[in-house]
C-alpha cells in the first residue's frame, strides 16, 4: 500500500507543481516582435481612381493593381476638417485618394510608371478635393492653408484602429514585464 501511494505521489507531484506555478505566475505578454508583426498585417483601405472601388488588404503597400477592375489601388486618405462639405452634408468624413497620375496598372498586378488614364487625373496632391471646391486659395492665410494640409490624414479603418489600441496596450504590458524582470 505504501509503495502504491509513493508511486502515485511521485507521479502526481510534477503535475501539481506545474499547476501551482502556472496559477500563481502571469503569462508573459507578447514579444515586441510579435506585436510589430501583427501591426504590419492590420487591414488597410485602398481605393481605385476610376470606379472608386474600396479594397481592404492586410498590410501596407504604396500601390497595387486590383485584379477585378484592373485599376491601380491607392491608399485611402480622410479629411478631418470639421467644415468639409462632405462632413457637413453626410456627417461622415470624406474618404478619398490622391493618385500619382504617372502610374498605370499592369496585368501582373503591379503599378508602374507610364502614361496615365485621363480619368485618374484629379490633381488633388494630398488635399481634400471637396474642400478645394469651396476654398479661395488666393486670399486664404498661410495658417489656413496649413490647416487644410493638416486636416488630410491617412485613413485608418475602425477595426484597424481598435486593434492598434489593443497592440499599444500589449506593448505597454511588455515594457512593464521587461522592467519588472530586471
Amino acid at each position: 500500500m505504501r509503495t502504491t501511494s509513493f508511486i502515485c505521489t511521485a507521479a502526481l507531484l510534477p503535475i501539481a507543481l506545474v499547476a501551482l506555478t502556472s496559477c500563481g505566475g502571469e503569462t508573459p505578454p507578447k514579444t515586441l516582435n510579435e506585436i510589430f508583426a501583427e501591426e504590419q498585417k492590420l487591414p488597410t483601405l485602398y481605393l481605385t481612381a476610376i470606379t472608386g472601388k474600396r479594397v481592404l488588404v492586410p498590410g501596407r503597400l504604396e500601390r497595387f493593381t486590383d485584379p477585378e477592375t484592373g485599376e491601380v489601388c491607392w491608399p485611402a486618405l480622410v479629411c478631418v476638417n470639421p467644415d468639409c462639405p462632405v462632413k457637413k452634408q453626410t456627417g461622415e468624413p470624406h474618404i478619398f485618394i490622391s493618385p500619382d497620375i504617372g502610374f498605370v496598372a499592369k496585368p501582373d498586378g503591379t503599378a508602374v510608371p507610364g502614361t496615365p488614364d485621363p480619368r485618374t487625373v484629379k490633381g488633388t496632391s494630398n488635399q481634400c478635393p471637396q474642400c478645394l471646391k469651396v476654398r479661395n486659395r488666393n486670399t486664404e492665410s498661410k495658417e489656413l492653408k496649413q490647416n487644410y494640409i493638416n486636416w488630410v490624414k491617412t485613413y485608418v479603418p475602425p477595426e484597424t484602429e481598435a486593434k492598434m489600441k489593443e497592440l499599444a496596450d500589449e506593448r505597454r504590458k511588455r515594457f512593464e514585464y521587461d522592467d519588472n524582470a530586471k
